[in-house]
């Protein structure tokens, strides 16, 4: 009742006139929170007063009070965003990257993990694409979803060549995917490193026989092809392959709920980790060519490994990648910004924290808060994680899709100080991410392999087990931290 009285007189007086003298600074005493609050909460344990006096800019300046984020009235302060674990969905995708195994199976298997080749560790490895492939069967028949997005990588080593491009479509995509309940569900795909190159000479006709490029201009001829190759691409089970450009955005839509989902497919190949500067140096052919003991990791402009040191061609082929990146982002920021989706998903293949330096990565993430996208998907270090940036995006790293060995990931670099870790999929697993969206909010699942499975050295003998539910988010719609299912 005391506080009541109070603050009552106080805003009778306020709404008083005042004689000038009164506002003279000599006049009154500022009054600290502590003053008018430390009676209210020895009686009651709570301080009523200041936020009142906060709510007010007159009485703040009439009582020389100074209210700080923490002593504001909780009426206007923001409510966190809830979400629901007992939530149904309307919309549902797939997710996969860096699944496209070479057809000699050397991507599958460098063994950096030790294990040497007669264990399940390595069958494992070996037969990862068409094991993963089944994962993905299964929930797509759980899920019915309206799409599976690819984060890129679909043809390791090198990409398609001019002569192999139906071979490598067929035994590297067709027959992998061929369960029923995958043949008519679309696949948005980008391009990654691997797709225009990768570290061999981008030129040539077939996989395991790509040549030295003649000069500029052929191998800028080249590395569009290696593009146009899989653009133009149309699968005979209903036109389910889809990368009609390097940067393309798809709406997928619930009529009943009207829930919708606009997916942005961009080009990020420009990238600093393994990005435009390995794929143009070609080091790989050239190490062919010259021998020698330098590593590939470390060649720069210049070097005879790097584009044979031709410094006009290497920045001609790294000009066109940067541009192909500048026009996508361009893109993006204009179409993201007049979106009005429900959901709006970043569908490529480099992180911007884990694979640009800080300048491009500020300038990714300034495009994605001023888009108000919710979730960044990408792929290129083939390992699973989650992490949220502050600025109200999520970004899930999905390179673990079978087409080369499985890793494991880092924490973000230092320079990334607006992102959180939220999760790392420990013990390097294969896996796939289901999507769910909802009018209020979206579910994100990773799906492993569960206990089940048995590898065997012929994968006719692989005992194929169940999936194992792992990593599980409920992101509200304003994009905030949310929570674990």
């Amino acid at each position: 009742m005391k506080v009541v009285v109070l603050v009552s007189a106080l805003f009778t007086q306020l709404m008083l006139p005042c004689p000038a003298t009164k506002f003279d600074p000599h006049y009154f005493r500022p009054i600290a929170r502590v003053d008018l609050s430390e009676g209210v909460e020895a009686e009651t344990g709570n301080d009523l007063v200041t936020p009142i006096i906060c709510a007010s800019t007159a009485a703040t300046a009439f009582l020389g009070f100074e209210c700080t984020s923490s002593t504001s009235s909780s009426s206007s302060s923001k409510a966190a965003a809830t979400v629901s674990h007992t939530a149904t969905y309307d919309l549902h995708a797939l997710a996969i990257g860096d699944w496209g195994v070479d057809l000699g199976l050397g991507s599958c298997c460098n063994v950096y993990r030790k294990t040497g080749t007669g264990n399940k560790e390595y069958y494992k490895d070996q037969q990862a694409q068409i094991n993963v492939a089944h994962l993905l069967t299964l929930s797509a028949k759980k899920l019915q979803p309206k799409v599976i997005l690819g984060h890129g990588d679909n043809f390791y080593w090198n990409g398609l060549g001019s002569d192999d491009v139906n071979y490598r479509f067929l035994n590297s995509f067709e027959a992998m995917y061929s369960d029923p309940a995958l043949l008519n569900i679309k696949w948005f795909n980008v391009a990654g490193n691997h797709d225009i190159g990768g570290s061999m000479f981008i030129c040539g006709k077939r996989d395991n026989q790509f040549v030295e490029c003649s000069g500029k201009t052929d191998l800028l001829k080249q590395l569009d092809e290696k593009f146009t190759r899989q653009s133009k691409y149309v699968s005979p089970n209903n036109d389910r392959w889809q990368m009609p450009d390097r940067y393309y955005v798809e709406t997928l839509e619930d009529p009943d709920s009207g829930v919708t989902v606009d997916v942005f497919n961009i080009d990020t190949n420009a990238a600093a980790v393994h990005g435009a500067q390995q794929t143009c140096c070609q080091c790989y052919g050239y190490k062919m060519k010259y021998g020698g003991s330098q590593s590939c990791s470390n060649v720069a402009r210049g070097d005879d490994l790097c584009a044979g040191g031709d410094t006009d061609m290497f920045d001609a082929c790294m000009a066109q990648i940067a541009a192909w990146q500048a026009d996508s982002l361009k893109q993006l920021a204009r179409d993201a910004a007049k979106s009005t989706a429900t959901w709006k998903v970043v569908n490529t293949h480099y992180s911007p924290h884990f694979h640009m330096d800080p300048t491009m990565m500020a300038e990714v993430n300034s495009i994605l808060k001023k888009g108000s996208i919710h979730l960044f998907m990408n792929g290129h270090t083939h390992a699973e994680s989650h992490e949220f940036g502050s600025f109200n995006t999520h970004f899930v790293t999905n390179g673990a899709g079978g087409g080369i060995q499985s890793e494991s990931i880092g924490e973000p670099p230092p320079y990334a100080t607006e992102i959180k870790p939220i999760w790392r999929g420990e013990n390097a697993p294969y896996g796939i991410f289901e999507l769910s969206f909802a009018a209020d909010q979206m579910k994100l699942q990773f799906v492993t392999f569960d206990d089940d499975w048995v590898f065997a050295a012929n994968k006719a003998n692989t005992v194929k087990g169940g999936a194992k539910l792992g990593h599980c988010w409920l992101i509200p719609k304003d994009g905030s931290l949310g929570e674990a299912c």
